[in-house]
This record gives C-alpha cells, sequence and structure tokens, in this order.
C-alpha cells in the first residue's frame, strides 16, 4: 500500500512539473513586476495579467500594453472582429 501512495506522489509531483502554471502567490510577485499598480489605475490588467500566468505559466504573452493573454487564446483574438457580409 505504501508503494501506492509512493507511486501516486510521485506522479503528482511529475505532473506538476510537466504544467508550468504559476501559483497565485508567484504569478502575484510576477505581475507586480510587470504591471504598475497605482491608485488610480485600473486593477483589471493586474488581475488579467494573474489570471494569465496561472493560466499559462512562463507562456503567458502581452501582445499590447493593455492584454494578457496565453498563446492559445492570443490566437484567436488576433483576427480582430471578423466581418461578414
Amino acid at each position: 500500500m505504501k508503494h501506492f501512495f509512493r507511486t501516486i506522489a510521485f506522479a503528482s509531483v511529475l505532473a506538476t512539473a510537466a504544467c508550468d502554471h504559476y501559483s497565485t502567490q508567484d504569478a502575484y510577485a510576477k505581475c507586480s513586476e510587470i504591471v504598475e499598480v497605482t491608485e488610480g489605475v485600473e486593477s483589471a490588467l493586474f488581475e488579467q495579467c494573474v489570471a494569465c500566468y496561472e493560466n499559462c505559466g512562463d507562456e503567458c504573452n502581452q501582445p499590447r500594453l493593455d492584454r494578457f493573454v496565453c498563446p492559445d487564446q492570443e490566437e484567436t483574438s488576433a483576427g480582430g472582429a471578423g466581418g461578414g457580409s
């Protein structure tokens, strides 16, 4: 039975290592370096930054000054409004 729990624990560590997501605390620290949050500045950008780093880790991109996206989100938003005739 101990072997089973060790195997589960080891698999969990490997899965965590394979996913390069940030913890909320690490995402806050990273975004504090990137986004200057001052009084009067909307915190939505900071929250977007945190969510991005939590979801996709170091793959998080900032294609514009007012936006943080994961690579899969960047592709879908790059097309713009798309115009149907």
